[in-house]
């Protein structure tokens, strides 16, 4: 009885000693790709940000653009959690915008809604239409001549 403990007891430490270094790689991971800002507009009270920024994770992948939530205080390098659209070029589809991934524009259109245009031709990964509240609309562009 006292070795099934034993086993059960060391079994269950393994599994969480796992967990945990899973989560810490994937946590340093996430944190090696690059940012670099491309537009912040604060709302009209100046408590959150809707931010537009590019992200390079390395050679083997696309650049891609993203939209963010930030709220008073907060900056971009801090990981963002409130993600509201995600997109990159589809293997060059889509034409590069000002920070090399797809062109996106991020607007506020009211205390509480963000709109957010971005080229149809993108391949979207994520898109949020409520977060915190807030109300996201997302409208896909067909750019000519882009």
């Amino acid at each position: 009885m006292k070795r099934r403990a034993l086993v059960l007891s060391v079994s269950v430490l393994a599994l969480l000693l796992l967990g945990f270094v899973t989560y810490k790689v994937m946590d340093f991971s996430a944190g090696m790709c690059g940012k670099a800002l491309i537009a912040r507009e604060s709302s009209a009270n100046h408590q959150a940000s809707v931010v537009v920024f590019e992200a390079d994770c390395g050679a083997t992948t696309d650049f891609s653009t993203a939209v963010a939530l930030l709220y008073a205080g907060e900056h971009l390098g801090q990981r963002p959690a409130r993600l509201l659209l995600v997109v990159d070029s589809d293997h060059g589809r889509a034409a590069q915008g000002p920070g090399g991934g797809p062109w996106v524009e991020a607007h506020w259109a009211g205390p509480d809604s963000i709109v957010i245009h971005y080229d149809a031709a993108a391949r979207v990964f994520r898109q949020t239409t409520v977060f915190d509240g807030v109300r996201v609309v997302q409208i896909a562009v067909q750019r000519v001549g882009a």
